[in-house]
């Protein structure tokens, strides 16, 4: 299709999905780390991951060696052969950390080394866009959390409360789990009970709060909704 041989299109593709997995696995690097701190890592912390949470997938088998502070041996083992893959990630890793760096192939499973088997990236695809389908849409899930919120406040703004209830709505608003009672207040504004209760009548009376349905000790509020 593009007429470019099959791995400086994987290269290229390698390159471009590392902003994705760095959003994804970033979490699991340590801050002093560098690419080839990643490379000589990944099989223990990003892969390791990837197979208990992901159980039908099937990353690439990693061995390193490292070889002083700025080279590391990578030995890249897959059915997929997806080596310029590897390369390609490696190259944006670097890019991503603001370095250099030279991958060299000593050997190649394209080039008759051994472990040649038939290219099938299908399985591989299918586990990526997978993942992505994942982050694109916890990317839009706190969007529209940060939306909801912004809305919230255009509407409320001009409400005069003070710092125990700005503390909570926020809480409510950012997915408090449970009702909302006046323990409950109290607790996360760390005030007593009786200044809990004027708080949320507060909160009440100016349509911020909203009383549920259930009554007495089972008393609790949810926040009004916003049109």
């Amino acid at each position: 299709m593009t007429g470019l041989p099959v791995a400086e299109v994987l290269e290229d593709f390698g390159e471009f999905i590392v902003p994705d997995l760095v959003k994804m696995y970033g979490h699991l690097l340590r801050p002093e780390w560098g690419t080839i701190d990643v490379i000589e890592n990944t099989e223990r912390t990003i892969y390791s991951v990837v197979r208990v949470k992901n159980p039908g997938a099937k990353p690439p088998e990693l061995k390193t060696v490292r070889h002083g502070a700025n080279e590391v041996v990578l030995f890249y083992a897959s059915p997929r052969q997806m080596c310029a893959l590897a390369i390609g990630i490696g190259k944006g890793l670097a890019k991503h950390f603001n370095e250099n760096i030279v991958a060299q192939q000593a050997t190649c499973m394209h080039k008759g080394a051994q472990g040649r088997v038939p290219m099938d990236i299908t399985p591989w695809m299918d586990w990526f866009l997978q993942c992505l389908g994942r982050a694109i849409d916890g990317a839009q899930a706190t969007l529209g959390t940060v939306l909801s919120k912004a809305h919230f406040w255009e509407t409320f703004g001009d409400a005069l409360l003070n710092e125990r209830q700005r503390l909570v709505v926020n809480r409510l608003l950012d997915g408090f789990e449970g009702k909302l009672t006046t323990m409950k207040y109290g607790k996360l504004a760390k005030c007593s009970h009786d200044t809990a209760l004027r708080d949320i009548a507060a909160l009440v009376e100016r349509g911020i709060l909203v009383r549920n349905l259930e009554g007495g000790r089972s008393t609790s509020y949810s926040l009004a909704k916003v049109t």
